[in-house]
Parts: structure tokens; sequence; C-alpha cells
């Protein structure tokens, strides 16, 4: 065996190593002797099989769980077929995670394991705190509408963005929208609500106080500029005070 017949299997070996296909060359040629062609076999092999397991690998490294596997027979890749079996796996309880399954536990992969269940946990902790939370809020808010709806004087809160009261108590509401339970109900634009309506640059409290010519009825109106409700409000409070005009 001379070099010129093994010339063919060195440039192989360093394509092998440039992380490059198998040549046309190579596949081409025939050998007379059994040990070459033996050896020709096993660059085939060798070439294949590398070159697969590296294409295998990039695609997991790129984050492509659905590139195609290695040929069942390239045993490089065994550890490869491995790693895409715990990603997918992986890539699956994390999704179960994001649905709101903290059932999900990891116990085979090491350090990573122990920060994952850690996060599962906190996770959990913190939806737990979350619900407590509204559960609370829940409360407060119930108590707030029963403390206004149980007052006489009006309370309005006004979204200052779209003009829509985002709050009205019973007896406002019952006054001022609702003509078929309020013999009183003028049945036009209420000029009131327009001109609370109309502050919208307000950031300090302040107040005023409105004569309705159509009921002859005078109004004390107080008005509390407030984030609330994950909006800029104003929260009105009005008073009849026409009795003691």
């Amino acid at each position: 065996m001379d070099d010129t017949s093994l010339q063919p299997f060195i440039e192989e070996l360093v394509r092998i190593t440039q992380h490059q296909p198998l040549s046309k060359e190579l596949k081409e040629m025939n050998f007379s002797s059994e040990s070459l062609q033996t050896l020709k076999e096993g660059i085939e092999y060798l070439s294949t099989s590398l070159y697969d397991s590296y294409e295998f690998l990039t695609a997991i490294c790129q984050g492509n769980l659905k590139a195609p596997m290695p040929n069942r027979n390239n045993f490089f890749a065994g550890p490869l077929k491995e790693l895409h079996s715990v990603l997918n796996h992986l890539t699956w309880q994390t999704t179960q995670v994001a649905n709101g399954d903290y059932t999900q536990h990891i116990d085979f992969l090491g350090e990573f394991s122990t920060h994952f269940n850690t996060m599962i946990q906190q996770l959990k902790d913190r939806e737990a705190l979350l619900q407590e939370q509204a559960v609370s809020l829940s409360d407060t808010l119930s108590l707030f509408q029963l403390i206004t709806n149980v007052q006489d004087n009006w309370i309005l809160v006004l979204d200052i963005h779209t003009k829509q009261f985002i709050h009205v108590n019973d007896s406002a509401k019952s006054f001022l929208f609702h003509s078929d339970t309020n013999p009183n109900f003028c049945k036009r634009d209420c000029l009131l609500l327009e001109q609370l309506r109309s502050f919208s640059d307000e950031k300090e409290d302040f107040s005023f106080e409105y004569y309705c010519k159509f009921s002859t009825a005078y109004t004390s109106v107080k008005g509390f500029p407030r984030h609330w409700n994950h909006t800029d409000t104003i929260v009105y409070y009005l008073t009849d005070i026409t009795a003691e005009k």
C-alpha cells in the first residue's frame, strides 16, 4: 500500500475535521484491494456519521427540536439523541408550567434541576399570594361599593381619558341616569354631568357649587383627582345644599 492509494483517505479525513460531507470522488472510487475497500467503507461511515451528528447538534443548539434524527446506525449520535429527548420533555414540562401546572419537577439534569424546581415552587407561592390578594381586593371593592351605595349623597368616578363614569353609586344612578325610576328626571342632557366631564387637567382637589335652573336645585361638588383602577380618574362627591340655600 503506497502513499498514492492513501491520499484520497487523507483528504477525506481533512474534510471530516472541517465538517464537510463525504466527497463525491470517494463515493465513486472502487478499490480492487479488499483492505482499501474496507478502509473506504470505514471512512464513509465515519464521515457520514460525524457530519449528520454535527448537523443534528447544530439544529439542537438553534432550538430546532424538529430536525431529522440521524440514522439509527449512527452510534456517534447516541448521546445527542438522548439530549434531544431530554429537551423535548423539558419543553413539554415548561409548557405545562406556563399553563399553570406547578406539579412539574425535574430530577435528571443536576444543578439545573435544582434551580428549575426552585423556580416552580416560587411561581406556585406567588400565584397563591396573588390569589389571596385578589380575594382581599374583591372584598375591599365589595365593601367600597356597599359604603358608597348606602350614601344619600352622589358619588361618581370619572375616567378622564374616556370621559366615561366608571363608578356611580346607587343614589346618583337612580337620579341622574334612570328616568324610569325617578319622577324628577329632567329628560334632557344633564348639564351637571357635562360639566363634571369637562375637568381633565386638575391635579389638586377642588370644589364648586352648581345651580340647576331646571330643578332649581343647588349642589355642592367636590372633586378628588386620583389614579384608581389602573387609570387617571376624578372622584366626585356631590351634596344637595338646596335647603341650606
